[in-house]
């Protein structure tokens, strides 16, 4: 079982993919906080589907943050269609200081974060998420989360930076 802070991202961090540390996340478990670090640099679209980790709870939650604290060194791009992260029934989870840019979205069904299903217990701290800011398309939000896709508990959203997009926040009930 993982316990403690691990580095992402170069060919010497102790993972070289945030997908190579995932699955590791998701075979072996955690006995204590884990903080997944990314290294500086620009990442793909992230989809953390059925992430109901065992060992995670209230008080030992899994964080994955810019190693350098710093939401402008750590960039995840992506395009219309798609989300910079997208949360689909994921419990004890951590976002924070990460840059989500879609500014070249504008138009189609495009969010920062989605939450795709219902998800417990997950915070968004000191994220930058960016959105194209001339766009006349509803569906085009900083963070989501669609009619009928379960409920959301504990969710908290804390100092971000929401830029552009047609909504900033765009939560319906379940």
């Amino acid at each position: 079982a993982l316990n403690g802070v691990y580095s992402v991202g170069k060919t010497t961090s102790d993972f070289a993919t945030l997908e190579d540390a995932i699955s590791l996340l998701k075979h072996c478990g955690i006995n204590g906080p884990v903080t997944l670090e990314l290294a500086a640099g620009v990442y793909n679209p992230f989809v953390f589907n059925d992430f109901d980790i065992q060992g995670s709870n209230d008080s030992t939650m899994i964080t994955i943050t810019s190693a350098a604290r710093n939401n402008h060194s750590v960039y995840i791009w992506f395009t219309t269609g798609n989300s910079g992260i997208t949360l689909d029934n994921v419990k004890h989870w951590k976002l924070e200081y990460l840059n989500l840019d879609g500014t070249s979205s504008s138009s189609g069904t495009t969010s920062g974060i989605l939450f795709a299903s219902a998800c417990e217990n997950v915070e968004i701290n000191r994220c930058f998420i960016r959105m194209n800011t001339s766009t006349t398309t509803s569906t085009v939000t900083c963070l989501k989360k669609n009619n009928a896709t379960g409920i959301l508990n504990n969710v908290r959203i804390i100092g971000n930076i929401f830029e552009g997009a047609y909504y900033g926040i765009y939560l319906y009930a379940g």
